[in-house]
């Protein structure tokens, strides 16, 4: 998959499809930096794709780089899973 596709698909997934939370460290690292959903969502659906891995066929290992909704810069470490499903496992 291309970073443009990558980029599109995260998009379409924080905006229309499910973003899942690996429990429990990134529940602890959004609770230590206070960020919540829709910090994800504003990264995942305006931020800049850094870095892929394809970990697995088809499954992509992804660094996003943008801000919160309060403007703080904020970078977002996802696993794609689907075109409708992420894996949040970090966030700093």
């Amino acid at each position: 998959m291309e970073k443009d596709n990558i980029s599109e698909t995260l998009r379409n997934i924080a905006r229309f499809g499910k973003i899942l939370i690996r429990r429990p460290h990134c529940l602890e690292r959004m609770e230590e930096r206070n960020v919540n959903m829709d910090d994800i969502e504003n990264v995942l659906i305006w931020g800049t794709v850094e870095e892929t891995e394809e970990i697995k066929t088809g499954i992509w290992k992804c660094v996003v780089k943008g801000n919160d909704i309060d403007g703080d810069e904020l970078t977002c470490v996802a696993i794609l899973l689907t075109e409708t499903n992420a894996l949040c496992i970090t966030v700093f």
